[in-house]
């Protein structure tokens, strides 16, 4: 007998493949499986296929949500390339898992499945608009209005790391190419420069606030969100520059618009399990209700 509140989340990355079982959010089972980077596109699917009828329970369950970085045919579930795995071209996933389980299946990329956790199980339960922003290698973000997610064509709404930013673009200033292209130095190390009190180390991250910090002022241009919640690798050392953050922030011109404005660390952990599980809870109760 299936269950409503059991869902089935996947995480698709270049070198490893993340699932769980979550009941009302809440994961009970989980397995990390490698990814078969150079093997057939049905190798990779079949090993997604293993990973899942591994997972104790999961044939109750009423559905699977799944997360892939890259542009994605979200109505048609296909993929269309994932980063290290180069048989990924124009995967049909959605089509392989519906005919194996006979159970609903959506797709987005990881950057949507991070926001739309946060807005289902995490820190924005209480807002209807928000942006999940992801600071890692790369930028992206995720859009919640109205209380659902906004993706655009081929998944990729949200993409402000591509938007031109000074001399290059923001993922360039906001992510961890910041280190290497401007200070010829690790991310990692920087970092535990400044937490032993690097004063050359804190100056960088104040810089970094500063740039995400415009960063966040374009998205308060455009989509005007009640929150910004970050996470990724860089969203870490969010009180490292949080506070040169909210300094440019704190510029822009609309003031009332920053009235109750949140910009926060999301602290969820397997949030990439727990967002794909999210993403089916989302789109499988927008779509009932469009039905009825």
């Amino acid at each position: 007998m299936l269950e409503e509140n059991r869902i089935i989340g996947i995480d698709i990355g270049g070198t490893k493949i993340s699932m769980g079982i979550l009941v009302d959010g809440v994961i009970v089972n989980s397995i990390k499986l490698k990814t078969p980077a150079e093997g057939t596109q049905e190798e990779v699917v079949q090993q997604i296929i293993h990973g899942i009828e591994s997972l104790p329970g999961y044939e109750k369950a009423v559905g699977i949500g799944i997360g892939a970085p890259g542009l994605i045919d979200e109505e048609n579930g296909v993929i269309f390339s994932v980063n290290n795995i180069p048989s990924w071209k124009e995967v049909h996933l959605k089509e392989y898992l519906t005919d194996h389980f006979k159970m609903p299946v959506y797709i987005t990329n990881d950057a949507n499945c991070f926001a739309i956790g946060v807005k289902t199980y995490g820190e924005g339960q209480q807002y209807r608009n928000l942006v999940g922003l992801s600071l890692g290698t790369g930028v992206g973000a995720g859009i919640i209005i109205d209380g659902y997610l906004y993706s655009g064509q081929v998944a990729c709404a949200g993409e402000f790391g591509g938007l031109p930013y000074r001399d290059f673009d923001f993922e360039t200033y906001c992510s961890g190419k910041f280190f290497k292209q401007f200070h010829n130095i690790k991310g990692d190390k920087a970092y535990a420069a400044a937490l032993e009190g690097d004063a050359q180390s804190l100056a960088m991250f104040e810089e970094l606030g500063h740039h995400i910090g415009n960063l966040i002022k374009t998205m308060l241009f455009v989509l005007a969100p009640q929150a910004v919640f970050i996470g990724g690798s860089v969203g870490k050392s969010f009180h490292l520059w949080e506070k040169a953050m909210w300094k440019t922030v704190n510029t822009f011109p609309y003031k009332k618009a920053l009235e109750g404005f949140v910009i926060d660390q999301s602290r969820m952990s397997k949030m990439s399990v727990i967002g794909a599980a999210a993403l089916f809870h989302n789109r499988y109760e927008k779509d009932r209700k469009s039905e009825n």
